[in-house]
């Protein structure tokens, strides 16, 4: 009579033994059901000595030991121990409270991967019956792979030492529907056929694969830039390990178990959905760059060792990561997340953002960083901190605040530092004050939406690419005071197509003669106009101050009242767009007022 045990795996990320149980015969076997559980992994295990069938059950009053929340994962798993590394395994049936389920996949040998959210919402028992035979392995070009009982291919392992590797559809005639690849060291790409519907060991250890790709005919799964997804593309199932920065689309509701475990180049996110539910278990294990987390309000489950652990090689524990930090709401399964397991933690749900700050040498404040900006678009950033003067804009402060469309600069900042602003892509005007000298490398990179920019006299430094894939900066004007201009920090987009910088069509610079921003034109072939030294953008009385009569006539020209000569129009383009608009007067208007 079998007897099916509870077994709890200690470790977080530690899948049970596969060698033969301790203290049996060369015969004995065993086959593990694991699944996932908010505080702990747990599995059931059955013993056997010879191929036959076998039911493995897990009543829910079997699991009094350690309080359990299941929460739905992309899989389960069924581990099988064989002395003979050639037994399969097979699942025959599923039942789920006695009611028998639709078997999605069917593997073979070490692991056998079950796609199904069902099975994880048991109220009494879930039964799960297996068949043990004693096939061997065959070989076929670098891969080795069983033939099922029903005739389908199972490849479950990868020998070879290619880069870029396409998946064949068919073995022999016979159908490849499951495949298995793990400690896969030279693969950068992969094709994944239409016939393919099972994928078990979803490319662990394999840290220089930065492509997934699936045929689009696949019924089962699905892929976007290069990462696994499920056929909706409600689930991600897995990211490459070689990826750097990802990109969650909005259909995504659940990060499915291990999907970035492993992912050790990871620092963080260009978009995360905010319709996530579900994070399971050891989602984000093993990413050790990737040092803070925001966790959207519309989770409501967290597995264990979700994100804020990585693996030690020499004692086999799970540690945390040194400062690592979780933004996330109040009251919330993110909240609840990092008071578990002891991370801090900050709360953007408050009435006002908050801010990371640096404390300068001389008392000032560096803005590093924002929290619980929400979806705030008109954006001011504060002059003072706490009482404290604020004076420089930090790295990286504002990466990725997407839906900033305006952000106002206060007058004490005197320097933006290296991608303060990258990607605010949703970001159409900015107005810099004279208190800026320095402008940082990349600060304003990827800020497609960005149509206008004001420089400032104060301006003397412009890093490299400090304003690359502004797509739809059309012009900018450059004082005689600047004296540095950076490579393609004007005038410059990638192409993603070709992988390469390409110049922006028809765009153009007003400058100075003989300044650095003439000869940036020159080097970089620009088109570009020259002003009149004498005069600044938006003195067109020409008495050289900014006032209500320049208003006026700026006024007229945006109407259509008046036309403009081209030096007019020169002085009279405020934002740099190329032509005058209401835009303009409101820039202007501003000036004259002191705002």
């Amino acid at each position: 009579m079998l007897t099916a045990i509870i077994m709890i795996v200690g470790l977080v990320g530690v899948m049970p033994t596969m060698g033969a149980i301790a203290g049996g015969d060369s015969d004995h076997n065993a086959i593990w059901l694991n699944y996932n559980g908010t505080k702990d992994t747990g599995g059931i295990r059955v013993d056997f000595n010879k191929d036959g069938e076998y039911t493995l059950t897990i009543k829910k009053s079997d699991l009094h030991s350690v309080e359990y929340d299941l929460t739905p994962s992309c899989y389960l798993d069924v581990y099988g121990s064989v002395d003979q590394w050639y037994s399969n395994i097979y699942v025959v049936s599923i039942k789920v409270d006695g009611v028998n389920q639709t078997v999605k996949a069917n593997s073979v040998g070490k692991h056998v991967s079950l796609d199904s959210y069902d099975i994880f919402n048991f109220k009494e028992s879930l039964e799960v019956v297996v068949n043990a035979t004693g096939d061997a392995l065959k070989t076929y070009n670098d891969v080795e792979y069983y033939v099922a009982y029903n005739g389908e291919v199972e490849i479950v392992d990868y020998l070879g030492g290619q880069t870029n590797l396409t998946i064949p559809s068919e073995i022999d005639r016979m159908p490849v529907t499951s495949i298995n690849f793990y400690d896969c060291d030279s693969l950068e790409s992969i094709n994944i056929p239409s016939s393919v519907t099972s994928i078990i060991t979803k490319f662990i250890n394999c840290p220089n694969l930065t492509e997934i790709n699936v045929s689009v005919d696949n019924s089962n799964y699905s892929s976007i830039d290069g990462i696994l997804y499920s056929k909706n593309q409600k689930c991600l199932v897995r990211c490459p390990e070689g990826k750097e920065k990802v990109s969650i689309p909005d259909s995504v509701t659940s990060i499915g178990f291990s999907a970035f475990s492993g992912c050790l180049n990871l620092t963080g996110f260009d978009h995360f959905s905010d319709n996530i539910e579900h994070i399971d278990a050891f989602a984000f294990y093993d990413c050790p760059n990737m040092m803070d987390i925001t966790i959207p309000e519309s989770v409501t489950n967290i597995g264990s060792g979700a994100f804020g652990y990585m693996s030690n090689d020499e004692s086999y524990e799970d540690i945390k990561l040194d400062n690592f930090k979780i933004y996330c709401y109040s009251n919330t399964a993110g909240e609840q997340y990092a008071i578990d397991n002891g991370f801090d933690y900050i709360l953007l749900d408050g009435d006002e953002p908050g801010y990371e700050i640096e404390i300068l040498d001389d008392g000032t404040i560096k803005i590093a960083g924002i929290y619980g900006h929400g979806y705030i678009t008109d954006f001011i950033i504060p002059s003072e901190i706490d009482g404290r003067i604020v004076t420089s804009i930090g790295d990286w402060a504002f990466y990725w605040c997407d839906n900033f469309e305006t952000i106002t600069i206060p007058d004490s900042i005197t320097s933006i530092g290296y991608q303060a602003f990258c990607g605010c892509s949703s970001l159409t005007s900015i107005v810099i004050p004279d208190s800026v000298t320095y402008i940082g490398d990349y600060a304003f990179e990827d800020c497609y939406s960005l149509e206008s920019v004001t420089l400032p006299d104060g301006v003397t430094s412009i890093g490299d690419y400090a304003f690359e894939s502004c797509n739809n900066l059309t012009s900018v004007t450059i004082s005689s005071n600047v004296t540095s201009i950076g490579e393609m920090a004007f005038g410059y987009t990638y192409d993603y197509d070709i992988s390469e910088y390409v110049k922006l069509d028809n765009f153009k610079i007003y400058c100075y003669p003989n300044t650095a921003g003439e000869q940036y034109a020159i080097d970089n072939g620009f088109d570009y106009i020259l002003l009149d030294d004498e005069q600044m953008i938006g003195d067109l009385s020409g008495d050289g101050e900014i006032t209500t009569a320049d208003v006026g006539i700026i006024n007229s020209f945006a109407r259509g009242v008046t036309n403009p000569t081209p030096d007019q129009l020169a002085l009279a383009d405020a934002n740099g767009d190329g032509e005058i608009t209401t835009a303009d007067v409101g820039i202007i208007n501003n000036i004259a007022r002191g705002i």
